[in-house]
């Protein structure tokens, strides 16, 4: 979806009119174009990606899924969203109206604004300089591109989409407060404890990309694996791929770690007194932090869009870059579709975690985990990333049974440290 629109904005910057136009328009340009792309593509991704796990989880279960609405279920997406717009907007009479009204917003806005620094392909180099826009030499084709078909190339990319993410923890509890009800609260504290626990995890899975890299650009990153192949062809990197996958399971509150929405236990957790389009803001929310997580996710270990052991050679004429682009496009869509997958297959399989188990997990067997895998990092790099010529053999010979015993040895701790635990309460 995103090839299109994105591939005929890199062929008018190589175009020679486009080319003469003042920086500020060209900003003004790209930022109208990504803002279509994000309020137009993503909000109808997130509707088909609900049907696509409707139908996937009915087939894990001997169902069929939608097939009412248009062929195979098609237009399903679109009947939901008429019947929760038509749908009665309730507020208690009690609630704070504002922040009841701004919690669902401020976690939307959360996914949104991670989407800006996600590179999904590449674009032709510009430098503004004060008298215009420099462009690079044409002769030179490595110097003509690199990887950044994003809306915005921070430096600290990686680290704004670290922090615009924790956004989502000040919604949740803002959501499950504002409605004055004592079990919504109680979600939203649970909530929230889940959220900060995962998060140490998440940010510690992705601190060997940043040590072999040497920078929290996204682009970097990307970069750096078009030159030295994926992250997750590593064991530090495949550790850290898992680890970042199953923490940001419970980011976004999806099944085995679901347990803000345990409605068994404390009916719909902090989104209770939420109703109508309101409700479907925390759903449309829920979604996007999947997209976001994935997105995240292929860029950092996956190479973002780029096959496994090729090197594209870019000529200095928008053509190929059009062509590299496509392909790039359609790879990064395949990967985060993928991981999608795997996150529906988890729900359709797996069963909710009770909360202490969910908790220690995270303390007692991730935190450890990544920290072994941090330092099992540093050995990869001195064998592999710093050297001229990488020593593979070697540091596949140090680092692989460093990191089954860094697993052996955290899963053992983790063993100790639940079978210490005080035993459960029962019900006279």
């Amino acid at each position: 979806m995103l090839a299109g629109p994105s591939s005929l904005l890199l062929w008018a910057q190589a175009a020679p009119a486009f080319r003469r136009a003042e920086p500020f328009a060209i900003a003004w340009t790209w930022w109208l174009a990504w803002l279509g792309v994000l309020f137009l593509v993503f909000p109808l991704l997130v509707a088909y990606t609900v049907w696509a796990e409707r139908k996937a989880i009915g087939r894990f279960q001997a169902r069929v899924g939608p097939n009412r609405v248009g062929p195979l279920g098609l237009l399903q997406p679109i009947a939901d969203i008429f019947k929760l717009i038509s749908k009665e907007d309730i507020v208690p009479s009690a609630a704070d109206r504002w922040v009841h009204l701004l919690a669902p917003v401020l976690l939307l806005v959360a996914a949104f604004l991670g989407m800006a620094v996600i590179p999904f392909g590449v674009a032709a180099t510009t430098k503004v300089v004060p008298f215009g826009v420099e462009r690079p030499d044409p002769t030179n084709t490595r110097d003509w591109w690199f990887p950044g078909l994003s809306a915005v190339d921070l430096p600290s990319g990686l680290l704004y989409v670290v922090a615009v993410s924790s956004l989502a923890s000040l919604g949740l509890f803002l959501a499950g407060w504002s409605g004055r009800n004592k079990y919504s609260l109680i979600g939203a504290m649970r909530g929230v404890a889940q959220l900060v626990s995962y998060e140490v995890p998440q940010v510690l899975a992705l601190v060997p990309v940043i040590l072999w890299t040497g920078s929290l650009s996204l682009v970097a990153i990307f970069n750096r694996q078009l030159d030295h192949g994926w992250f997750l062809f590593s064991p530090p990197g495949l550790v850290g791929f898992v680890v970042f996958v199953v923490a940001s399971l419970a980011e976004v509150n999806r099944t085995p770690f679901d347990i803000p929405e345990a409605e068994s236990e404390i009916i719909a957790g902090y989104h209770t007194e939420y109703s109508g389009m309101r409700w479907a803001l925390f759903f449309l929310a829920e979604y996007m932090g999947m997209i976001l997580v994935a997105c995240l996710a292929t860029v950092v270990f996956l190479g973002g869009g780029a096959l496994p052991f090729i090197r594209w050679p870019l000529g200095a004429t928008p053509a190929p870059l059009l062509v590299v682009n496509i392909v790039l496009v359609l790879g990064f869509a395949v990967k985060v579709a993928l991981i999608i997958f795997v996150m529906f297959w988890a729900r359709a399989t797996l069963p909710r975690v009770r909360v202490d188990r969910l908790m220690g997990f995270a303390w007692k067997f991730l935190v450890p985990l990544c920290l072994l895998n941090i330092v099992i990092a540093a050995v990869w790099y001195e064998c592999v990333h710093r050297p001229e010529t990488p020593r593979l053999l070697l540091g596949w010979a140090l680092s692989a049974p460093l990191t089954l015993l860094a697993i052996a040895g955290s899963a053992w701790a983790y063993w100790l440290g639940m079978s210490a635990a005080p035993p459960e309460r029962t019900q006279p």
